[in-house]
């Protein structure tokens, strides 16, 4: 059981950091957002583009890594880094 979870493990662990990743998509555009706000005096519709458009992008960086990182499980085979059930 525990080279099962060793064998996970290093695959989940490359997806560690999208969390970070996103928050700073939505964190940095939401600031922009707000300084350009204050800026225009358009307050808060600039604040709220921003956050949209930073979940957006937060969002596809999310999705093409995965995307990336299944196209490369897929190539190799590799049942255990897919997340497969099956008995080796």
């Amino acid at each position: 059981m525990t080279t099962q979870r060793h064998a996970q493990g290093p695959g989940l662990m490359r997806f560690a950091g999208l969390g970070i990743q996103f928050a700073v998509w939505v964190g940095l555009l939401a600031f922009a957002g707000s300084k350009c706000d204050l800026w225009l005096d358009t307050r808060p519709f600039l604040l709220i583009a921003g956050c949209l458009l930073g979940a957006a992008g937060g969002m596809w960086d999310v999705i093409r890594t995965v995307g990336r990182w299944s196209r490369q499980q897929e190539a190799t085979g590799d049942p255990a880094e897919t997340g497969s059930s099956e008995p080796r």
